[in-house]
């Protein structure tokens, strides 16, 4: 377990975060990244608000939540060509 500064982009936007993660070797030496706890994700840091709006006017929704949980699995690969 470690904790790393990351940054996310979307949208033509950029935010700094500060991720727990987990890295697991597996079997054949591939590693697997995992997010330890959700990174919550607000829509208007990243300038979504009015899509959510426009969203939720289609859908004829009472409300849509601007803030959501978010994880990540990242698989890592080893190459084996170039061995």
């Amino acid at each position: 377990l470690f904790e790393t500064a990351a940054t996310l982009a979307l949208h033509n936007r950029s935010r700094p975060l500060s991720v727990k993660l987990s890295a697991t070797q597996l079997v054949g030496g591939n590693i697997l990244v995992t997010t330890v706890q959700p990174v919550v994700v607000d829509a208007a840091d990243f300038a979504l608000t009015d899509g959510l709006a426009t969203l939720q006017g289609l859908a004829r929704l009472a409300s849509i939540a601007t803030t959501v949980p978010v994880t990540a699995h990242l698989l890592f690969e080893i190459d084996t060509v170039s061995r």
